[in-house]
C-alpha cells in the first residue's frame, strides 16, 4: 500500500496572505487525508479479522471432515485424527523376542508351491509358499486355500453355494492345475516337485492342508525337511500382542527365493470389506522394499512363528501403504483404498502401525479347523452340476 504524506508544517510567508477561506480548507483537506488514513489502517485490521476467521473456519472444516469421514468407516474420530493409539513399543509383549532354534525349525519347514496346467508338459511355475507340518507319523504341508483355481467355484478358492461354508473339501481333481511341492532351497524345476495329490481346502477362512506322493522319487528330499508339530499351529489360542515374529516365504519380487520377514504381532481384526474373516495381523520390521517385503505375492500360504513358539495360519491378506522413495510398487496393491484400509486395520488394534510399510494378514483357526481339514482329503468336492464327483 502507498504512503500518505500530509503536511502538517506551519503557515510560510508565500501562504500569509491567503484568506481565512484558504486555510480553513486546508485544514478541511488535512484532516481528510487523517479520515482517510485512518481508514485504510482500519481497513488492514479488518483484512487481518477476516483471514484469522477464515483459518478458524477451515480448521473447524478440517475438524467436521475428520468426524465424517469416521463416521463413514465406522471409525472412532480420535483414531483418524492420529490420536488415542498404542505405541508398539509399549504393547505387553515387546521385547519378546523369536528364539534361533524356533527360526531355524520355521525357515527348514518352508516349502515352494509350483503349478501347471493338468495334461501338460509345461515348465512348473512358482506359485504360493507353504510350510511341511507333521502329525504324528502324517506329513502334511498347509497354505491357503485362495492359491488353488479348481473349476465350477470362484477363483481364489472361496467353495461355491454348492459347499456348505466350514465344510472342507478336497478339490485336487477339480482343480484345473496339477501342483508341486518341493523344499525352499532348491531350485525350481519338475525333478525336484514332490506331486500334490490332495488339497483338503476351507475356503470362507482361507485354510488347505496338502498331501504329497511320498513314493514319488523325489519325495526323499521332502521327507527329510524339518517339520513344525502340528499343535504348534492349531489351537485358537490369541497370542500376546507386541511379540517378535519372523516368517519365511518366495514371494516373486524376491525372485521366488527363501525370504525372511521380522515382524510384531499386533492383534486380530476382521478384514476389512468382510467383518466374517478375522486375520491376525502381523506389521514386518524389514519391508521398506518390495523385494524385502515377506508377504508380497507369492508368499499367500506362508507362516510366521511367534516368539512364544506358536506358528500362524497361512498367509491370506496383506496391506501396503507404500515402499520407500524409488521402489516400483506393484500394480495390484490399490495405494488408493489401502490408507482406508489401515484406518479401519488401526481403529479395530487400536495400535499405531505408522511405522510398518506392510501388514500382513495371518487366517485364524477355530478348534476343528484340523480336524475339518484332514477329513476334507477323503471328501472330494461335487461336480458343479451335483451330478457326480471327482475323485
Amino acid at each position: 500500500m502507498s504512503e500518505t504524506h500530509i503536511n502538517l508544517s506551519m503557515p510560510t510567508a508565500e501562504t500569509a496572505g491567503y484568506s481565512l477561506q484558504t486555510k480553513v480548507l486546508a485544514s478541511a483537506l488535512a484532516l481528510a487525508s487523517l479520515g482517510v488514513v485512518g481508514h485504510r489502517l482500519n481497513e488492514k485490521d479488518q483484512q487481518i479479522e477476516r483471514l484469522e476467521k477464515s483459518i478458524a473456519l477451515q480448521e473447524d472444516q478440517l475438524e467436521r471432515l475428520a468426524g465424517l469421514t469416521a463416521t463413514e468407516l465406522d471409525i472412532a474420530t480420535d483414531t483418524v485424527l492420529g490420536r488415542g493409539l498404542e505405541d508398539v513399543d509399549k504393547l505387553p509383549g515387546a521385547g519378546r523376542l523369536v528364539s534361533t532354534d524356533l527360526r531355524t525349525q520355521l525357515e527348514g519347514a518352508a516349502v515352494k508351491l509350483f503349478s501347471r496346467p493338468k495334461g501338460s508338459n509345461y515348465a512348473w511355475s512358482p506359485s504360493c509358499s507353504g510350510t511341511k507340518i507333521t502329525d504324528g507319523d502324517e506329513h502334511y504341508v498347509i497354505t491357503a486355500a485362495h492359491c488353488f483355481n479348481y473349476s465350477g467355484y470362484s477363483k481364489g478358492g472361496y467353495l461355491g453355494g454348492t459347499t456348505p461354508q466350514g465344510q472342507a473339501m478336497d478339490i485336487v481333481e477339480a482343480d484345473s492345475n496339477t501342483y508341486g511341492v518341493q523344499t525352499a532351497e532348491l531350485p525350481g524345476g519338475s525333478e525336484y516337485a514332490v506331486p500334490v495329490t490332495a488339497i483338503s481346502v476351507i475356503g470362507h477362512s482361507d485354510w488347505a492342508l496338502l498331501k504329497v506322493d511320498e513314493n514319488n522319487k523325489a519325495s526323499d528330499e521332502f521327507l527329510v525337511l524339518p517339520a513344525v508339530p502340528a499343535d504348534a499351529v492349531f489351537g485358537d489360542q490369541e497370542p500376546v500382542v507386541g511379540q517378535q515374529t519372523v516368517g519365511f516365504s518366495s514371494p516373486g519380487a524376491a525372485n521366488a527365493e527363501l525370504l525372511e520377514g521380522e515382524g510384531v504381532y499386533l492383534g486380530t481384526v476382521s478384514t476389512p470389506g468382510n467383518e466374517f474373516k478375522e486375520v491376525r495381523i502381523i506389521g514386518l520390521t524389514n519391508s521398506a522394499k518390495p523385494d524385502k517385503d515377506a508377504c508380497n505375492y507369492g508368499a499367500s500360504g506362508s507362516v510366521a512363528v511367534y516368539a512364544s513358539g506358536n506358528v500362524t495360519g497361512p498367509l491370506s491378506w496383506r496391506n501396503n501403504i507404500g515402499y520407500e522413495e524409488g521402489s516400483i510398487e506393484n500394480p495390484r496393491d490399490d495405494l488408493r483404498s489401502a490408507p482406508s484400509f489401515r484406518l479401519e486395520i488401526e481403529d479395530q488394534l487400536k495400535v499405531d502401525t505408522s511405522r510398518f510399510n506392510t501388514l500382513c494378514g495371518f487366517a485364524v483357526d477355530s478348534d476343528e479347523t484340523f480336524t475339518d481339514l484332514k477329513n476334507g482329503l477323503d471328501h472330494p468336492v461335487p461336480l458343479p452340476n451335483n451330478t457326480g464327483s471327482y475323485k
